[in-house]
């Protein structure tokens, strides 16, 4: 593993950019509409986990690269790094890739086991045209005791092949969305393996969220990636058809109980 830099006892980088990204509501909603909280995205969004999906980014120029942390809705406090490779030269095994570089050691949000804000940016680094990156959620990769982050649990990797599952058909552990507002790639984690050995998994694929910019934006190709959903308003309430219990009735959206 390498790191970018030092960071806090509670896993908050030193290398944070000094100005936070604002992320927009718009935005949100467009998250919690491809990756809505408790809905198995192979249930509800099995395109996503397509085999011709695209899971790493490619770098198509040369340019600067940023993550920027969304939210988590995970019990575990997990790291997330990245690491490089050639486009068009893949690593088929873990012993292909020769370091793992730390973007931020505890992927928890302030109050839930860290201290990070929505907004917090890493750059992680200029690459040039034909580099490939892809990403490692480390599940417990991150100790508070000594404040130190490593392998943790297991790692899921960008690369499915690369993952812990004995079935093939369930290693993908990530999503990558296109958001054309934005001009940025949404990457969504599962952090607990998905062949429910020994945790249940709920597959929704938002346990840690972040999204991936780069200068110049057109070093990301938009067309490679499935695009971020838009929310549906099917009965013009005003409230986004996944947070409606009600989404063809323009009268009703929520029950409440006392």
């Amino acid at each position: 593993f390498k790191t970018l830099g030092s960071w806090n006892s509670q896993g908050i980088p030193a290398y944070l950019e000094s100005n936070r990204d604002v992320i927009s509501a718009g935005l949100l909603e467009r998250i919690n509409a491809s990756l809505p909280e408790g809905k198995p995205v192979p249930q509800f969004h099995p395109d996503y986990l397509a085999d011709d999906v695209k899971t790493n980014v490619e770098i198509t120029q040369t340019a600067d690269v940023w993550v920027t942390f969304v939210h988590e809705g995970a019990g575990w406090t997990n790291s997330l790094g990245f690491y490089t490779y050639p486009t068009n030269n893949p690593p088929v095994s873990r012993d292909d890739i020769s370091e793992i570089t730390f973007i931020f050691p505890n992927v928890s949000f302030q109050g839930s086991g860290g201290g990070l804000r929505s907004g917090d940016k890493v750059r992680i680094g200029r690459f040039e045209a034909g580099t490939s990156i892809g990403f490692v959620l480390m599940a417990q990769g991150w100790t508070s005791s000594n404040a130190s982050a490593g392998g943790g649990r297991y790692l899921h990797f960008t690369h499915p092949g690369l993952n812990n599952e004995d079935d093939p058909s369930i290693r993908l552990h990530n999503v990558l969305l296109y958001d054309n507002e934005d001009d940025i790639v949404l990457l969504g984690f599962e952090d607990v393996r998905r062949d429910n050995t020994p945790i249940n998994c709920d597959n929704d694929f938002n346990d840690a969220v972040f999204y991936v910019s780069s200068n110049p934006v057109t070093a990301i190709e938009s067309s490679s990636y499935l695009p971020i959903d838009t929310p549906v308003d099917s009965d013009n309430d005003g409230i986004s058809d996944i947070y409606d219990d009600y989404p063809n009735d323009p009268l009703l959206a929520f029950d409440n109980y006392f």
